[in-house]
């Protein structure tokens, strides 16, 4: 039985979206036959995942909270006013959180290890990143085993399009970056795009593993059967990022509608929306958006299940072209057409585009036009579901497979050696 220790921030019940990859790649390798470790951190996010394995396979290091960005690799909020205060903090956390905010952490997760793991010993080690602490501490433990270590990308770490520090720290993030990446023996990605950079880049092995749906997570009654009805109801769960990923195009679209606007409903459920409402106000359209509160994730699965159509938000810029969000593939894997704001022209365009599964628009005179359309469609016989065909090869477990064949091909191939000490 091949051994391997999965080193990620984010894991199960803690929810993030990353967290869901994590939790379900874990439960695939042990399905597989894998034996399986985690090291995660205690996040300060609600607990609101279903577990995914064994609680005494994991160890929960503390972590300091922090600001949301630092801890997942998301976007900073851009609508905070500016004031010495907030950039004198900007200054102090390029300076200081190298690579990012989480040296508590990996104090405590370095400290904790030998004493979790006992005599157990991987064959390999691999790491989720963001956030980057991870990489090193899967780096810093797999040389302490005396094992080979996997890097994967969830997202970029200084190609990141969302990169927010000075051109200084870029400078210096990025060769330490290449140093830590130098040391993995193969690299794990959720696109072909990224991974072509990061196989030009490093010129090592790059495996893509996109991010996909868990059947098993859905309502057992997909797909819901189309209905005709008198208003078309489209749905957002998760963050908004204002000027970056935000429906702004959408709401001039519906203000466009003129009588027919009434037809619309928009529904957002997450945290921090308020601007949401502010901008749907703006466009005068303030009485056809919903604000929802956060609810639990299989319950955003649930409403994904009955919405007509799924709006997702991309920043509309070539420096996305790369980025597939993981909440994309649960869209799909509720079988429900997606409606998309962002560059069209990158790898969510061309996923939507195939199979019909939906489309990007970012012109509110053309996403008007595709609205009457689908009002159109709703009033006489509702908006059908994806075909099961168009969905399939993206479950988590289909995309799954080539990071695990990876990682048995790398412990494989490892020489055979006596771990040093572990202290």
């Amino acid at each position: 039985m091949r051994r391997l220790l999965l080193v990620t921030f984010h894991f199960p019940p803690r929810n993030a979206i990353a967290a869901v990859r994590t939790g379900k790649f874990a439960r695939y390798l042990i399905a597989q036959g894998w034996d399986v470790r985690v090291i995660a951190a205690d996040a300060p996010t609600p607990e609101t995942l279903p577990p995914e394995i064994r609680d005494d396979r994991v160890l929960r290091a503390p972590c300091r909270a922090t600001r949301a960005y630092a801890a997942t690799g998301a976007v900073p909020a851009r609508d905070e006013p500016s004031s010495l205060r907030r950039r004198l903090g900007m200054l102090r956390a390029a300076v200081c959180d190298l690579p990012d905010s989480h040296r508590r952490w990996r104090r405590e997760a370095h400290a904790r290890a030998d004493r979790f793991l006992g005599a157990w010993r991987p064959d390999i080690v691999y790491a989720s990143a963001p956030p980057a602490s991870a990489l090193l501490v899967a780096r810093i433990l797999a040389r302490r085993l005396g094992v080979p270590w996997i890097a994967e990308f969830r997202d970029l770490w200084t190609g990141n399009p969302y990169y927010e520090f000075p051109a200084w720290r870029r400078r210096l993030e990025a060769s330490w970056e290449r140093r830590v990446v130098r040391d993995a023996a193969a690299l794990v990605t959720v696109s072909a795009t990224w991974r072509d950079a990061l196989r030009a880049a490093y010129g090592k092995p790059v495996v893509l593993a996109m991010n996909g749906f868990a059947p098993e997570d859905m309502p057992p009654d997909l797909p819901a059967e189309a209905q005709a009805g008198e208003t078309l109801r489209i749905l957002h769960t998760g963050t908004i990022y204002p000027g970056f990923r935000d429906p702004a195009p959408l709401f001039a679209a519906v203000a466009r509608l003129g009588e027919r606007r009434g037809a619309v409903e928009i529904a957002f459920a997450g945290e921090g929306l308020g601007t949401v409402a502010d901008s749907a106000a703006a466009a005068g359209i303030a009485d056809r958006v919903r604000i929802l509160p956060p609810v639990a994730h299989r319950e955003a699965l649930r409403l994904q299940s009955r919405a007509d159509i799924l709006l997702h938000l991309q920043w509309n810029d070539p420096r996305e072209a790369g980025t597939i969000s993981g909440k994309l593939f649960e869209y799909l894997g509720a079988r429900r057409p997606v409606l998309g704001l962002g560059y069209e022209h990158g790898e969510v365009a061309r996923l939507l585009h195939a199979h019909g599964r939906g489309i990007v628009l970012n012109d509110p005179e053309t996403i008007a036009a595709r609205l009457r359309l689908w009002i159109d469609r709703k009033r006489t016989a509702g908006i059908a579901p994806l075909a099961a065909a168009s969905v399939s090869g993206l479950t988590r477990d289909a995309q799954f497979a080539a990071a695990a064949r990876l990682a048995a091909t790398v412990a494989d191939r490892a020489p055979a050696q006596a771990p040093p000490p572990f202290h």
